[in-house]
């Protein structure tokens, strides 16, 4: 009797526990979608229905009228945020109010979330600050033969009897192989290529039960590091440690060399006069692996589906074609920062592309003092954290003209201020989307000069699902392209 007594006030203790913030919204006279225990409104997404990035999509559609949906990322209440005047007051206007990510930066029990990405207030500003001139223009020219030089040895490795390729694996090890040697300065082999495309790919996989520890690391992250739960695996971990301990070995005979590794180790002794030595050393392995992480994410997702558009829109193809033949002068290489700066319609490719397939599912920014939303009664708190779903403001017909269409001409003219946002906006903006835009036009060009390419549609389908266990937006099947050298 006693037993079940206990057993029964137990059940009480941790179902008000899981439920105790479901009329939250309520009480602010929000409308929202009713949550159930734990999962919040992520149920379909645990159980593979859904992704994240459909889910949040769903939410939008469903909140059609609304400039506010109030949802749960497990039990975080989480305002949804459809109004573009918002939009822009959290990432630019009112940034102050909403500089944090809310991930927490824990440098005892998780090493790699100190970095820029999971950093907030004085450390995070001044580490940006450190970091910015690693990707001004100077910096960005002298990369450029250099990754040109990482797509012909990539693209090239099967041979020229190679007529068709799967392209999710080629996208991968460019990506890579672009991280290893020219961006961080590493000697290139097959073995860390392939060491850096395992472990980048394990940070967004969402697999089983790791889906519970990614997302309680993501949204409720003190009670995920009371766990022990980290950022990424603990073998990521290791990896990561390991090749920084390796590199910083390898030079210490003084000289300076003009890679990201030295921007790092530069960023990491300006903050030596503020914070003590355990942190920065944390920080040394947290910047080299968010620099990976972002520079593999972007790349990668952004060069497939670059690739499944173009292979599917001929006359696309040819306009870029013409493009970057006219810049180079007829030549098929040798490209150079100017030249990338002329191919202003391979960047509307780009950005179409962007626009239609973000990498990044949806910006959550913390409110970090009591905030009015102009022109509403909606105070939120500080802890209230906000969710931007870039797909969704993406692909409204309120902004973009016939969203679904695949066209580039459309950024011929101005885009309205915060309904593009696949580099985020305001001063936490991607620091590396130059290098990133920089790495996919050299690519993009580099294979529209030498190959005709078609989708394979007997292997490939026309429209693209997303797949459920990654965290990004990434392809459901694979994508097979024929390459026809010209």
């Amino acid at each position: 009797m006693l037993t079940s007594i206990l057993l029964a006030a137990l059940f009480v203790i941790i179902y008000t526990f899981l439920t105790i913030n479901h009329d939250y919204w309520q009480k602010k006279g929000i409308p929202y979608r009713k949550p159930y225990p734990f999962f919040g409104n992520l149920f379909r997404v645990f159980i593979k229905k859904e992704t994240y990035q459909m889910a949040l999509h769903r939410f939008y559609k469903e909140s059609e009228g609304h400039r506010f949906f109030g949802i749960f990322n497990l039990m975080i209440p989480t305002l949804l945020i459809r109004d573009v005047k918002t939009i822009n007051h959290v990432l630019k206007t009112d940034f102050s109010r909403f500089s944090s990510r809310g991930l927490m930066v824990d440098y005892k029990r998780d090493p790699l979330s100190v970095n820029i990405f999971f950093m907030d207030g004085h450390l995070w500003k001044r580490s940006r600050e450190l970091l910015r001139p690693g990707f001004k223009a100077g910096r960005l020219r002298s990369l450029v033969p250099l990754i040109e030089k990482s797509a012909k040895l990539v693209f090239e490795e099967g041979g020229e009897q190679r007529k068709c390729l799967e392209v999710k694996e080629f996208s991968k090890r460019f990506s890579a192989a672009v991280i290893v040697g020219p961006v961080l300065g590493l000697e290139l082999s097959d073995a860390i290529v392939d060491a850096f495309v395992k472990h980048m790919e394990s940070a967004f996989n969402v697999q089983g039960w790791q889906a519970i520890a990614v997302f309680l690391r993501l949204f409720v992250p003190k009670i995920a590091l009371a766990l022990g739960i980290k950022c990424v695996p603990q073998e990521t971990e290791d990896f990561f440690k390991d090749v920084v301990e390796k590199v910083k070995a390898g030079r210490e005979d003084g000289v300076i060399r003009e890679d990201y590794i030295e921007t790092i180790i530069s960023s990491i002794n300006g903050l030596s006069d503020h914070y003590e030595k355990s942190l920065l050393d944390a920080a040394m392995s947290g910047q080299f692996f968010i620099f990976a992480l972002g520079g593999f994410e972007t790349t990668t997702s952004t060069l497939i589906y670059s690739l499944h558009e173009l292979a599917r829109h001929q006359d696309v193809c040819e306009e870029a074609r013409l493009e970057i033949s006219r810049v180079l002068g007829g030549r098929r290489g040798g490209f150079t920062y100017d030249h990338l700066k002329e191919m202003v319609y391979l960047e509307n490719v780009i950005n179409e592309v962007l626009r239609l397939h973000p990498p990044i599912t949806g910006y959550t920014r913390v409110c970090t003092a009591t905030y009015r939303i102009p022109d509403s009664d909606i105070v939120l708190q500080p802890g209230d954290p906000v969710i931007i779903p870039v797909l969704s403001v993406q692909t409204d017909s309120k902004y973009f003209d016939q969203p679904e269409e695949f066209r580039p001409s459309r950024f011929d003219k101005p885009i309205v201020e915060g309904t593009f946002l696949p580099f985020a906006l305001g001063p936490r903006n991607c620091l590396g989307m130059r290098l990133a835009m920089m790495q996919l036009k050299i690519v993009l060009a580099h294979i529209l000069l030498n190959f005709d390419i078609s989708l394979d549609i007997t292997r490939t389908p026309e429209k693209l699902e997303f797949h459920p266990e990654y965290l990004i937006a990434a392809p459901l099947t694979d994508v097979w392209i024929n390459f026809t050298p010209r």
